[in-house]
């Protein structure tokens, strides 16, 4: 009798402890993803990564080693989606969703394990062009490969530029914006218009595209995909030079 109660007395700290334990990763999910303020990040992707992170916390993985494990999910999501058929794109998205959630799980496990260095923003700013560039790419040929379409591979080329720069100005420009006092974050943005646009979301061109041509076969849908990021990509990347230099003149005045 004495050894049962014993036994349920431990195995009840135990539990205690894990769900302590996980109710901090969950607060931690919760206001990086409020600091981020990307909506597909708030409404899902949070809610799933402090599970993913408890398990890791309980090993010797560091944040550092879940980065480049995020890149790898990453680069064969690239490789799914360079496949012909639309269902190379469903399982490549499928794939990108394990990589968003391990980007937040590096971060929160930092945090958690008190184990935040330059050298892991460094290596987290340095792999996410790369891996924005590989989704471009990884597109590209699909479409390449699905409608024997060479302009393509040239699009595929500009528009994976202009996504690298875009990344670039985001983790470098608006954190130097950020250093001088300015103004960056966009006013007057809907919350639930931004999660249909939220990149990796479930709204996502890449998952609507693929299964809009399962449906209508015969119909190039995911021909759309590459000249629409192109066209939206050098807009976006316009705004956001004329903003910050202008924010500059507006500092120095």
């Amino acid at each position: 009798m004495t050894v049962k109660i014993f036994t349920i007395f431990i195995v009840t700290n135990a539990l205690l402890e894990i769900e302590m334990d996980l109710k901090k990763i969950k607060e931690e999910a919760r206001r990086t993803a409020l600091e981020k303020k990307y909506p597909y990040r708030i409404v899902f992707l949070s809610r799933i990564s402090p599970y993913v992170t408890y398990l890791f916390a309980k090993t010797s993985v560091t944040p550092n080693q879940l980065t480049l494990l995020g890149f790898v999910f990453a680069m064969l999501g690239a490789i799914s989606l360079s496949g012909p058929r639309p269902l190379d794109w469903i399982v490549g998205w499928l794939l990108l969703q394990v990589y968003l959630i391990l980007d937040c799980c590096d971060g929160e496990l930092a945090r958690i394990k008190g184990m935040e260095t330059r050298f892991g923003v460094f290596i987290d700013n340095f792999l996410h062009p790369i891996s924005n560039a590989l989704v471009v790419i990884g597109v590209g040929v699909g479409c390449y490969q699905a409608y024997n379409s060479p302009s393509m591979l040239f699009l595929t080329a500009a528009t994976s530029a202009v996504t690298v720069a875009l990344s670039l100005s985001r983790s470098n420009m608006l954190l130097l914006a950020r250093n001088c006092g300015l103004p960056t974050e966009s006013k007057g943005r809907h919350p639930l218009l931004w999660l249909f646009l939220s990149p990796g979301g479930f709204f996502h061109p890449i998952l609507l595209l693929a299964l809009a041509e399962i449906s209508i076969p015969m119909a190039p849908f995911r021909m759309i995909y590459i000249p629409s990021v192109l066209v939206s990509g050098i807009g976006r990347l316009m705004i956001r030079v004329v903003s910050f230099y202008r924010g500059l003149g507006d500092a120095s005045n």
